[in-house]
C-alpha cells in the first residue's frame, strides 16, 4: 500500500481515537455541555484544529516522532480541560493572591457578595465611590459613621475652615472634636444614599468606613481572613 495512504488511515484513526476519549470524559463529567450550540461549535473546531496539527505533523515527521507529539497535544488538550473543570477554583486562588498583594483589591460572586481579604496589617481595606470620587477606607466595624482624613474631605469639596466642630467621638486617642457631614451618594456594590459622617479636627492615616454604610448591606461577616459583604 502506498505510505501516503498509510499515513491517511493512522490520521484518520488517530483522530476518532481522540475525539472518542475526549467526547466520553466531556459527557461523563459535563452532560450539559453537548447540548449547548456554541459548545458543540468549539468542540468542532477544536477537532479540526487538531487534525490540521496531526496533517501537519506525519507529513513531516516519522510515525515514532509523531507518536511523541500527539502525546504532548494531548497533555495540552487534558491540562485545557483540567483548567476548565477547575476553573471557578482557579479563579478563587487568583482573587486571593491579588488580595494579598493589593490591600484594596477586593472581588464580587454573582451571589452578591463583596469579599475582602485581611491586609498583611490585620485590617481590611476597600475602595469606594463618595460623589464621584474614588476614597480608599479601612472598614471599621467600631466606627458609628464614615470618618475622612483631611485630604479625602477635600477631594470631595469640603472646605475644613467653613465645617462646625460640634459633636464629640470618642477614639483610639480619645476624645476627638468633629464636624458632622452627609454624602450624598457612597458606591460600594451598590449605591447608598445620604450616608452619614464626620470630619475630625485630628488627622486619620486613613479614612474609616463605618456602620453608616456598613448596616445598610443585608449583612456582613468575618470569615477568618475574609470580610464578606453582602449586597
Amino acid at each position: 500500500m502506498d505510505r501516503k495512504y498509510i499515513k491517511l488511515i493512522f490520521i484518520i484513526c488517530s483522530t476518532i481515537f481522540v475525539t472518542g476519549l475526549a467526547y466520553k470524559y466531556i459527557n461523563q463529567h459535563y452532560p450539559k455541555f453537548f447540548k449547548e450550540p456554541q459548545n458543540i461549535g468549539s468542540f468542532c473546531a477544536s477537532l479540526l484544529i487538531l487534525f490540521s496539527i496531526i496533517y501537519s505533523t506525519i507529513s513531516q515527521n516519522e510515525i515514532r516522532k509523531f507518536c511523541l507529539q500527539l502525546a504532548a497535544w494531548a497533555a495540552i488538550f487534558l491540562v485545557i480541560i483540567i483548567g476548565y473543570a477547575f476553573r471557578f477554583e482557579l479563579n478563587y486562588a487568583y482573587q486571593r493572591v491579588a488580595s494579598v498583594l493589593i490591600p484594596s483589591y477586593n472581588w464580587s460572586t454573582e451571589a452578591g457578595e463583596i469579599i475582602i481579604a485581611r491586609s498583611g496589617d490585620g485590617h481590611f481595606y476597600i475602595d469606594a465611590v463618595v460623589n464621584n470620587v474614588k476614597i480608599s477606607f479601612m472598614i471599621d466595624t467600631g466606627a458609628s459613621d464614615v470618618a475622612l482624613t483631611k485630604e479625602d474631605a477635600q477631594k470631595l469639596g469640603f472646605d475644613l475652615t467653613q465645617l462646625k466642630y460640634t459633636r464629640t467621638y470618642l477614639t483610639a486617642n480619645g476624645e476627638n472634636k468633629a464636624a458632622p457631614i452627609k454624602l450624598d451618594s457612597v458606591i460600594i456594590g451598590k449605591e447608598f444614599k445620604d450616608v452619614s459622617g464626620h470630619i475630625g479636627l485630628g488627622d486619620l492615616d486613613v479614612s474609616l468606613l463605618g456602620m453608616s454604610v456598613l448596616e445598610r448591606f443585608k449583612g456582613f461577616k468575618i470569615d477568618k481572613d475574609l470580610l464578606i459583604l453582602n449586597y
